[in-house]
């Protein structure tokens, strides 16, 4: 096991505590997997002056999660748990059962599934950043979709992701346990941090979310998220 020092750039709301779904994915990883690290936190408009000289150079921003293992940078949280599996060979695995099979859920996951959220959360992101952050948020978004935020949420409902959320619900109801059976992996902390993201814009929202699926598939879902909820508890 490596025993250069990690360090962990993580965005902050105006509590100083993790909130976006891409940061607990490497926070839960780390906890998941026992690695000591440290976290330097940042709002957006210092993530550049921060770390753009090491790394993401050809980015006008670049973007967290990134990671500083000793002299080595990494970024994009689908390439540090990568790394992290090479680096720590002696911690729990993620990628059970296999590269390919939570490769294939990370791409579900960031198409279909955070895609079905998109509108209706990326909204509420501002109400809940400090002031420089929420500012840049706002304005960088509104750049990016050409509306601003509150018209982009325009008729978007916790039910837009019903189908999506539902394809996993029914897939643990299945299992009985994980995702992919009886271990952990990836593809846990991917569904994890999106509900995580949701308590932290609103606690309601996660509670309309589990109210959504009844019967045993949803009572298993509510347990499975009762199993993962302790990593996130030291960071809530």
């Amino acid at each position: 096991m490596s025993t250069d020092k990690l360090v962990f750039y993580d965005l902050h709301n105006a509590e100083g505590k993790c909130w976006s779904p891409n940061l607990w994915k490497v926070r839960l990883a780390l906890r998941y997997k026992g690695i000591p690290f440290e976290t330097v936190w940042l709002t957006y408009p210092d993530i550049k002056p921060t770390i753009g000289a090491y790394c993401q150079q050809d980015r006008d921003a670049p973007e967290l999660p990134t990671i500083r293992h000793g002299s080595t940078w990494v970024y994009e949280s689908w390439q540090i748990i990568q790394y992290l599996e090479k680096a720590y060979p002696d911690t729990p695995s993620l990628l059970y059962p296999s590269l390919p099979a939570v490769g294939f859920f990370e791409k579900y996951y960031t198409t279909v599934l955070f895609g079905s959220t998109r509108r209706h959360l990326l909204p509420k992101i501002p109400a809940i950043m400090d002031p420089r952050g929420a500012e840049y948020f706002a304005r960088t978004r509104r750049e990016r979709l050409g509306m601003p935020l509150e018209q982009y949420g325009e008729g978007s409902s916790v039910g837009d992701w019903r189908e999506s959320l539902g394809v996993v619900v029914k897939q643990i109801g299945e299992t009985g346990a994980y995702v992919f059976g009886e271990k952990l992996s990836f593809a846990d902390i991917l569904v994890a941090s999106i509900l995580l993201w949701m308590f932290k814009l609103d606690p309601k929202i996660l509670e309309d979310t589990l109210g959504m699926y009844d019967g045993t598939e949803g009572e298993a879902f509510k347990a499975w998220f009762g199993k993962l909820r302790p990593l996130a508890e030291p960071d809530l």
